[in-house]
Parts: structure tokens; C-alpha cells; sequence
């Protein structure tokens, strides 16, 4: 008797909706956080620096996003915008890079105020995009990025023959937290 009870509520529990159905996962984008040369929320210098270099970004603390219970969102968006300055040759790229850090360790031994990047630095930086630039002398794109640890840096490598714009704020880079939800 109990075999035959426990069967049959094994069949109207999997036969629910609640239990059989397939849960949709969401995607709720957070605020952005802009990474710039002065008036974003955190300092990137891009203006007039010259081919063949690169800059890091002040240290970013994720902190702020934590939940009640210290999860932090983990998958990011980036996207950039990097305005140069001159005659250049189209599909020249700026390379886009991040660190991660745990608050002692850090990628590429970055400290935590932005500074200049040399070649050899950004070997140990993760590599999360390249911006292709136009005729026009700017280049936008996009991607995604993993972002486990409490910290971040992002990076930038000019690639190109020409320097950056060196008009305040023209180039930009802000990185989006992607928060997924189940429904």
C-alpha cells in the first residue's frame, strides 16, 4: 500500500506544471560604471596618449553590488569608444584589457591608481577585446567578460600609428554588470 501511495505521488508531482515545466533564465543589466579620463566613476586617462603605449584605470571596487549575502555579479559587458587623432590606416586596433584582483594579488602587479602601461605589463592582464578603429578615427565595440573577484582594473593598449584624441572625455570605456534571474 505505502509502494502504491509513494508511486502515485511520484506521477502528480512530475506531472505538476510546477515541477515538469522549464525554467527561463533573464537577464537584468545593472548600472554602468564608466571608466574615463575625469567624470566617470572612475579614472581612465585617454586623452593624447601616444601610439605604441597604454594606460590602467584606478582599482574598481564591486563591493557596492554586493546582495545580503556578499554574492557580487560575476559576468560583465563592456563597451568602448576610442577616438584617435590624425591620418590613420582603418582596422588599426586598441586593445582592451582587465585585472583582477582580490585585494592583495592583483594582475600584471597593477597598483591601484591608473598609471602607464608598459608592453611587457599587459602579458599577465586579461585580454577582453580589441577596438577596430574606422576612417573617421573612431572605433566602438562590445563584448563580455568574467569578473569573479572583488577588484578590477580594465586596461588599453593604442595599437594604432596615430595617438589618441587629445579632447577630455571623447574615448570612454563603461563595463555593465549582467545580473541573471530565474523566472
Amino acid at each position: 500500500m505505502t509502494t502504491l501511495l509513494v508511486g502515485l505521488l511520484a506521477i502528480v508531482l512530475l506531472t505538476t506544471p510546477a515541477f515538469g515545466a522549464a525554467s527561463k533564465q533573464f537577464l537584468l543589466p545593472g548600472t554602468g560604471v564608466t571608466f574615463k579620463d575625469s567624470g566617470g566613476n572612475v579614472v581612465l586617462p585617454f586623452a593624447g596618449v601616444t601610439s605604441g603605449s597604454g594606460r590602467w584605470s584606478d582599482r574598481y571596487d564591486k563591493q557596492p553590488l554586493a546582495s545580503p549575502t556578499g554574492a557580487m555579479p560575476y559576468q560583465w559587458s563592456w563597451a568602448c569608444q576610442i577616438t584617435l587623432n590624425g591620418t590613420l590606416t582603418a582596422g588599426q586596433t586598441v586593445e582592451i584589457y582587465v585585472a583582477w584582483s582580490d585585494g592583495t594579488n592583483v594582475d600584471g602587479n597593477l597598483p591601484t591608481t591608473s598609471g602607464t602601461l608598459s608592453s611587457d605589463r599587459r602579458r599577465n592582464l586579461k585580454l577582453a577585446g580589441v577596438v577596430q578603429v574606422d576612417l573617421q578615427g573612431i572605433g566602438q565595440a562590445s563584448g563580455t567578460v568574467i569578473l569573479p573577484l572583488r577588484y578590477f582594473q580594465v586596461a588599453y593598449w593604442d595599437g594604432t600609428n596615430i595617438p589618441l584624441s587629445s579632447t577630455l572625455n571623447v574615448s570612454l570605456c563603461t563595463f555593465t554588470p549582467l545580473n541573471f534571474e530565474m523566472q
